[in-house]
Formats: structure tokens, sequence, C-alpha cells
């Protein structure tokens, strides 16, 4: 539970981050802007919206659950969507092209989707076996 409200303030934290990035690289570029750069605190904002959505879910059930592995996973997501999007941002402005740029975004979605996939295994309940 408190892994989880750290990692609200985290990531609310970083979408202000972003914010501000993205304003002050605006005023460095001449001018020059991309949607990308501007618009990459957004999948903060979003995991930030996901780890409230849990803690409000985790804090209305009666037994807890272990979120480590969906944390995790939904953490290097959430980090290689933003590193692609602020990447392409970059490159955008510098005018120029890059063939790798779309594997951080294909990381960024097979993550999302096995973050997805711990996440419903987390409600399965388990069974202990007693000795």
């Amino acid at each position: 539970m408190r892994s989880l409200k750290r990692n609200l303030v985290v990531y609310s934290a970083l979408t202000l981050f972003m914010v501000i990035f993205s304003f002050v690289y605006h005023i460095f570029s001449h001018g020059v802007t991309s949607i990308d750069m501007q618009l990459s605190f957004i999948w903060f904002l979003g995991s930030a919206i996901v780890y409230g959505l849990l803690l409000l879910i985790n804090s209305k059930l009666k037994r807890k659950i272990n979120t480590r592995l969906f944390m995790n996973l939904f953490n290097t997501a959430s980090a290689a969507q933003v590193l692609g999007s602020v990447l392409k941002g970059v490159i955008n402005i510098a005018g120029g092209s890059s063939a790798y740029l779309p594997v951080y975004f294909w990381i960024a979605q097979i993550a999302y989707g096995l973050s997805f996939l711990a996440f419903i295994v987390m409600f399965i309940p388990h069974r202990s076996k007693k000795a």
C-alpha cells in the first residue's frame, strides 16, 4: 500500500517535471515544436491515474494484493514510452529520423500487455500450502 502511494506521488512529480521540461525545451528550440515532445507528459499522467485507481481498489479489498510484478512491468512500460516519445520529439525537432524509435514503443506495448496480465493474475486467489 505504501509503495502504491509513493508511486502515485512520484508519477505526479514526473508529470510536472515533463510539463516543465517540455516548456523549457520549447523556449530553447527557437520556435520549432514537436507534438511528441509536448505531449510526453501524458504517459506519466496516465500512470499516476492508474496507480491512483489501483490504490483505491486495493483499499476496498478485504485481502491485500501483491502488486510488485505489476508495478515493475508498468514502470518499465511507462519509462520506455516516455523515453521513446521524448527521443522522437528531439529527433523531429532536429530534422532527422531513426529506425530505432519504434523499438521503444514496441517494448512499451509489450510491457503494458504483460503488466495488464499481471494485474489480472493479482486478483486470482492463491492457496497457500500448510506444512
